[in-house]
Order: C-alpha cells, then sequence, then structure tokens
C-alpha cells in the first residue's frame, strides 16, 4: 500500500517543483528618437472641439542602446483641456539593439503635458513596449518609458 502511495507523491513532487530559470536577467537601456518628419505633412480631422493629427510615416531615427532608422505612423489627440492630449502608434526600427542587428515592431502610447500639439515644447510622456522582431533581435522582448519635447523624445527601460 505503501508503494502505491509513493507513486502519486513522487508525481506531483516532481509536476510542482520549480523549474529552473531560462532567460536573462533584464538589461536597462536608453535610446533617443531624434523626429526629422514635417508638421506640414500632417492630415488633420475636426470632431467638435477636438482635433486629431494623423501623422505621416515618419523616418526618424534612435540614437544610443537603440541604434537605427525609424519609420513611424501615429495619431495625436488635441483636447481644449491640455489633460486629455493622448497619442498612440507604431513604431518599425531597423538598426541594432546593443550591437544585435535587426527590425523591432514597437508600440507606444502616452499623453502630453501642455496646451498645444505641434510646433510644441510640450513634455510627452509615455510607455513603449516591443511587439516583434526579425534578425538577431528575433524574439527580444522589451518595455518601458519615454518623455521629451517635442522632437527629441528618451526611451528608457529594460529587454
Amino acid at each position: 500500500m505503501r508503494k502505491l502511495l509513493a507513486i502519486p507523491l513522487m508525481v506531483l513532487a516532481v509536476a510542482f517543483a520549480p523549474l529552473p530559470a531560462s532567460a536573462q536577467p533584464p538589461i536597462e537601456v536608453n535610446f533617443t528618437e531624434i523626429y526629422t518628419g514635417n508638421p506640414a505633412d500632417f492630415e488633420f480631422r475636426f470632431a467638435g472641439p477636438n482635433t486629431f493629427l494623423y501623422g505621416p510615416t515618419d523616418h526618424d531615427e534612435f540614437v544610443g542602446d537603440f541604434a537605427g532608422d525609424v519609420t513611424q505612423e501615429f495619431v495625436l489627440l488635441n483636447h481644449p483641456v491640455p489633460e486629455f492630449n493622448f497619442y498612440k502608434g507604431v513604431i518599425e526600427f531597423d538598426g541594432a539593439v546593443l550591437g544585435h542587428e535587426g527590425t523591432l515592431v514597437i508600440k507606444v502610447h502616452g499623453k502630453q503635458e501642455g496646451g498645444t500639439i505641434l510646433p510644441s515644447e510640450a513634455l510627452w510622456t509615455g510607455q513603449w513596449v516591443i511587439i516583434s522582431g526579425t534578425g538577431d533581435l528575433e524574439g527580444l522582448r522589451g518595455q518601458g518609458t519615454l518623455s521629451g519635447p517635442s522632437g527629441v523624445i528618451d526611451f528608457t527601460g529594460t529587454v
């Protein structure tokens, strides 16, 4: 009887034993987006007191731990109450992260502190997250925060 009870107990012990960690610890990263788009290329739409700005496919640049070319599409909502100015977008990155080359798709979203969208010295704040990658960056995961004035946005986080 004891032998019959020992087998299920061993199976349970193995099933619930902690697995060894296979991932490396996160690495802190810092990089900056340099905006090179032309504000005249924005598409403006209006809904009541709100202004929506649809950004064209911008060709920007990341410098720092992420270094390379950036293509970005985004939408900005400019509300009469500045606390309600929001944005969201998708960045396609082609370059290197800490020396590893490939491409990434990065989602960004956040808000603007201030009363105007463009041109603006208002502070943009938000979050970013890596959605997918190719080449040496395939399987790379990362996330963090972003902030800065229009034209030069600083990204910090971990990969």
